[in-house]
């Protein structure tokens, strides 16, 4: 009994206090809502989690907030990952992570143990700080499945069954992976779409983007002329996806591109985890950026350790240079997916290696512009792009009605992306949050789990489920 409560205070994270929702005045701020709305010297008036109205001026009386600068909606990240909850401290660190950058809304694409459940109906509830959440839950795969913690569907008896449990569990909608069947991906699809549910995730190494069963395809999968020979779970996968991203010609991109367009396919490219898994070759210098120092050491030294991922072991230059390519590969397929008018979402896979929360929607944002869009469009792509495909009215905007997740700048970041460090204040759910007082939690934080016993006793824990795991 000493024991575990001995590590239940190792492990307690610095949780931030839940504001509470109250009736609020913002103003006299510049409203922008990137490519719709750009009003100086407006109010704007907030209850119960929800923009009432914009206003010229406000009551008199009244409580206000957030004088001067731009209000701007909350960051969406459309493709995260939430740890097993026995990852010491995790949920709190994503949580607050999140809110830190500006991440108002999350969605969890395949989840490990349903963490992110738990997570959401703490959030809801006003017991944890963090982000609107949304989860697939669990990931559905073929036999045999590529994950350890994928639910494997073999046909559409499977299919049905696994849609309807999911559904019981509370998912806002449904990922399919690698190793689907044509006819196991079907019958997800049409019971997804009874359910009211988008399908999002891979286009199976069996299958085409043209099959039009995916509502929104990560990663720029489905373009390849063949199907990989080495699956996720082989170590060899990533050194061939990159080699054979070479092989992509114009005219599969450009049937690409049309497939999509026409069939109102929407695209979250997540392009920073593959800067991120390019950059490996440098894992001693990402160990020591200063995103990577917000979350405990057992991330960097254990998790994310290229000598210790079989996937970045012995590669050549040749592959590093595949990698690098391939992302710019990526980057060239985006912007001509936009051009055609296929929405383009902002989603980051993170935790993948040195994806941190919140600062890697930063770096997709980034990521974005580089390839050939608009900051605007990329905040776009970030706002209400991204709220229209998760089915929330008004989510990603600043309208009445819609949910009060607003940011607070002294500078607009719509301009320029580097006007993200510009961000003074977050609400989330009509919830206020100072941006000192985030940095403070996460400074506590660190300070916590720097300590000897914490450091030692969470790498150990984490050391043991990655090796059973790996």
């Amino acid at each position: 009994m000493l024991g575990a409560a001995a590590g239940c205070i190792v492990f307690r994270s610095h949780s931030i206090d839940v504001a509470a929702q109250e009736d609020l005045w913002i103003g006299p701020v510049t409203v922008v809502v990137p490519a719709i709305l750009r009003s100086p010297d407006r109010w704007i008036h907030v209850s119960s989690g929800r923009v009432v109205s914009i206003e010229d001026s406000p009551p008199e009386g009244v409580s206000t907030i957030w004088s001067g600068g731009f209000v701007l909606p909350g960051l969406i990240d459309l493709h995260v990952h939430f740890s097993p909850r026995i990852v010491p401290g995790s949920a709190d660190d994503f949580a607050r992570l999140f809110l830190l950058h500006g991440v108002t809304t999350v969605r969890e694409a395949g989840s490990i143990d349903g963490a992110a459940f738990w997570i959401r109906d703490q959030v809801e509830a006003g017991k944890m700080a963090g982000p609107r959440i949304f989860s697939c839950g669990s990931m559905l795969d073929g036999d045999p499945q590529l994950q350890v913690f994928a639910r494997v569907v073999r046909d559409a008896t499977d299919a049905e069954k696994a849609v309807a449990s999911l559904v019981d569990e509370g998912a806002d909608c449904i990922k399919v992976y690698e190793n689907l069947s044509p006819d196991s991906l079907a019958a997800i699809a049409d019971s997804a779409s009874k359910s009211g549910l988008p399908v999002i995730g891979h286009v199976p190494r069996s299958g085409s983007i043209a099959d039009g069963r995916i509502d929104e395809v990560q990663h720029v999968t489905g373009i390849l002329p063949r199907p990989l020979e080495a699956s996720v779970a082989n170590p060899e996968w990533l050194t061939e996806l990159a080699r054979r991203f070479r092989e992509v010609d114009d005219a599969a991109i450009e049937a690409y591109v049309q497939t999509s367009a026409d069939q109102g396919i929407r695209h979250t490219p997540t392009l920073v985890s593959f800067l991120r898994d390019s950059e490996q070759a440098a894992y001693d210098v990402n160990r020591e950026s200063d995103a990577a120092q917000l979350l405990p050491r057992y991330w960097r030294d254990v998790l994310w350790n290229a000598d210790l991922d079989e996937r970045f072991r012995g590669l050549t230059p040749d592959t590093w240079d595949a990698l690098r390519e391939s992302l710019e590969r990526r980057q060239e397929i985006v912007k001509l997916l936009h051009d055609a008018g296929v929405p383009i979402l902002t989603g980051t896979d993170t935790p993948n290696p040195f994806v941190v929360p919140g600062a890697g929607l930063h770096d997709e944002l980034r990521l974005l512009v580089a390839a050939g869009l608009t900051t605007e469009d990329a905040w776009v792509a970030a706002t209400h792009a991204a709220g229209r495909a998760l089915g929330t009215d008004g989510l990603g905007l600043i309208e009445s009605g819609a949910p009060a997740d607003l940011l607070w700048f002294s500078e607009d970041p719509t301009v320029d992306l580097e006007s993200l460090g510009a961000l003074n204040g977050v609400m989330a759910d009509g919830r206020v949050y100072p941006i000192g007082e985030l940095r403070q939690a996460s400074e506590e934080r660190r300070h916590q789990f720097e300590s000897t016993v914490y450091d030692r006793l969470s790498s150990m824990i984490v050391r043991m489920g990655a090796a059973i795991v790996r």
